[in-house]
């Protein structure tokens, strides 16, 4: 993730930063994404770059978290349930939350291909999201709140299925991807329901 400096540049400023490169490598994958031309593109040179991101993958990943991290700022707004049925319901208002995330936004849709066909797509998880966390703490929190409300199995270890309920939603995330800019609100739906009750199969007790 960016340097702690990075985080004293004013918001604005931050923001304009993450949005050109997030669409530069939605457009042009994170392989294929020449680092001198983004840089150049950003008004940047390589030891300005330097002072705020350690490298390519860092801008990156800094990307990928900026929107992860508005996702996450919609899905706060979903309240909490309250028992083991609400819980399922409030997977499916995540699940269609995102399908209509990146349905409705073509970075957001090209970034998530381009992190999942990149060489650091193992480090997204623990990419620091503000203020909800990594990935991985938000997949986390929702595991124990399912065994909470007796919604999730316990007879694995909660780490093995926080890493279950990681790799489905990567795998959904980036399948979907390619279907975003097809995919009408009734498409969402009926994704929505399906991978759901796919959740619900592999987590529920």
């Amino acid at each position: 993730m960016a340097l702690a400096r990075f985080q004293n540049l004013p918001a604005e400023q931050r923001a304009s930063i993450l949005a050109q490169a997030a669409a530069t490598f939605a457009e042009h994958g994170y392989a294929d994404c020449s680092y001198n031309e983004l840089l150049r593109s950003l008004g940047m040179g390589k030891s300005q770059a330097y002072y705020y991101f350690a490298d390519k993958a860092d801008l990156f990943l800094t990307a990928v978290a900026a929107s992860y991290e508005r996702f996450y700022e919609q899905a706060a707004d979903i309240p909490l349930p309250t028992d083991a049925l609400g819980f399922w319901d409030y997977v499916r208002s995540l699940n269609l939350l995102g399908f209509r995330f990146q349905s409705s936004d073509p970075i957001a849709s090209g970034l998530t291909r381009a992190a999942l066909e990149s060489e650091v797509r193992f480090r997204i998880a623990d990419a620091l999201v503000h203020p909800e966390g990594t990935s991985r703490e938000q997949h986390a929190r929702w595991v124990a709140l399912g065994q909470e409300l007796g919604a999730v199995r316990r007879d694995l270890d909660r780490e093995l299925l926080v890493r279950l309920s990681l790799e489905l939603a990567i795998f959904v995330d980036g399948w979907f991807a390619e279907r975003a800019r097809a995919a009408t609100d009734d498409d969402c739906q009926r994704y929505a329901d399906v991978f759901t009750d796919m959740a619900r199969r592999m987590f529920g007790k």
